[in-house]
């Protein structure tokens, strides 16, 4: 690349001004897809100026520096972009500012928050950017504040009780346990300080329905009437307390000593008899009885009166008497309150005999667990009753010296398939059932065999 003095590119300027369409500025050599015919384009990095930009491109670049190796600097001033060597001071026009190309509108940067360090106290701040033209991101240095100086001590006001006439009212007389000056001290009004007690505010309350102040009375002697007084306050005297008591047994380790348990009647009465005897106690007062039976308790207390008329029922409960149930019970399954032994759910197990005709009418399942059913004839089976869904048990079907038979069932029975009875004389067949909702009964397949 040739050198040329500033004189020269000024020249150059002024000649191709009136044919310039855009000023291109590059870093590196400017590619043949930028500017127009006619275009000048400088490299800023290399300081190398092109064009004008003709059909077969850009051409030689020229160095702008000077003969003495000085480097060009640029501004606008008075509607021109202006150079000059650096060192001089003379500016030279270049070109009109309104000549020069409007660029496409850059991209709205999104600024983000980067790093943020903390210095000593006494550092200057400092930032800095990093990421991309479009994402910059702001790291920031920010040094920490000094150390503030220290406050006086907090006071606290020193506050008086001032009687006003009718009115009370609060004054700050002094302040304490402060530090620097103290504040001011005065009466308190409703705004805050005020100079005299007619400006404070009054803290009494408003006067009652009373005609004076409550004078104290040290005990109850003092009062005109002191037995009225008493009734009022349902107190009693300490003559009328050591009456009350008198008759009371005391407490000698927390327990009334036997010999000073008042007169007691303890009667176990079972019979009309007995309890006529309890009643001709001679009873005190305070005396308490105590009468049982079979069913019930009593607790009577005699009343103030000497006569055995005046006993009177304190406590009368109710003694429920266990009840046993019967296997009957048991196998109807409805009994929720008796109790059952291991007897009783023995002979609820107990095989019952249902003869034919009974079978005939239909089985009732709530008097039997397990049933032994003698088959005599044709035989049909009736509609199943009385069984709660869930009970289980075995029905033992018999053949007579005859045999043969092989009943017929009720359409409520359910039976497994290719259901039958041993039909051989004396032959058996053991049914297990199990009664099931709406009335119905499930047979399960028999067990088989000739006695």
């Amino acid at each position: 690349m040739a050198d040329v003095d500033l004189t020269e590119l000024a020249t150059i300027f002024q000649d191709t001004l009136t044919r310039i369409d855009n000023l291109v500025f590059t870093t590196g050599e400017p590619s043949d897809e930028l500017g127009t015919i006619s275009s000048m384009a400088i490299d800023v990095d290399a300081k190398v100026l092109y064009g004008p930009k003709t059909v077969a491109g850009w051409g030689p670049g020229k160095l702008l520096t000077g003969a003495d190796g000085r480097d060009p600097e640029f501004r606008t001033s008075g509607g021109y972009l202006q150079v000059r060597l650096i060192g001089d001071t003379d500016w030279q026009n270049l070109i009109p500012v309104a000549d020069l190309p409007e660029g496409p509108p850059g991209p709205t940067p999104i600024i983000s928050i980067g790093t943020v360090e903390t210095a000593p106290s006494g550092d200057p701040a400092g930032a800095s950017f990093g990421g991309t033209a479009e994402e910059p991101v702001l790291n920031l240095i920010l040094p920490r504040g000094g150390k503030g100086d220290g406050g006086n001590a907090a006071w606290s006001p020193v506050i008086a009780n001032v009687v006003d006439g009718a009115r009370r009212v609060l004054q700050i007389t002094d302040w304490t346990g402060g530090g620097g000056t103290k504040p001011a001290t005065g009466f308190i009004g409703a705004t805050g300080l005020v100079a005299t007690a007619a400006l404070a505010t009054d803290i009494r309350g408003g006067g009652g329905a009373g005609s004076g102040d409550m004078t104290a009375a040290n005990n109850l002697s003092e009062l005109t009437d002191v037995g009225a007084a008493r009734t009022k306050l349902s107190v009693y005297s300490k003559g009328e307390a050591d009456t009350a008591m008198g008759s009371k047994a005391d407490l000698v380790g927390g327990k009334i000593p036997v010999a000073q348990i008042p007169a007691v009647a303890l009667v176990d009465t079972f019979t009309v008899a007995s309890q006529a005897a309890m009643l001709a106690l001679t009873a005190q007062p305070g005396d308490v009885a105590i009468r049982s039976d079979l069913s019930k308790s009593f607790i009577l207390q005699a009343e103030p009166a000497s006569t055995l008329g005046n006993w009177k029922e304190l406590l009368t409960p109710t003694v429920v008497v266990p009840v046993k149930s019967s296997a009957g019970q048991m196998q109807a399954g409805t009994n929720a309150t008796d109790f059952a032994t291991a007897k009783d759910a023995a002979d609820a197990q107990t095989p019952a005999t249902v003869t034919p005709a009974t079978a005939a009418a239909g089985l009732n399942f709530s008097n039997f667990n397990n049933a032994e059913i003698t088959l005599t004839a044709a035989l049909t089976v009736g509609a199943p009753s009385g069984g709660y869904p869930g009970k289980t048990g075995m029905l033992d079907l018999i053949q007579n010296a005859t045999g043969g038979w092989n009943p017929a069932w009720h359409s409520n029975y359910i039976l497994p398939p290719g259901f039958g009875v041993q039909s051989t004389a004396n032959g058996r067949t053991c049914v297990p059932y199990r009664c099931e909702a709406g009335g119905k009964v499930r047979l399960y397949s028999p067990s088989k065999w000739t006695s």
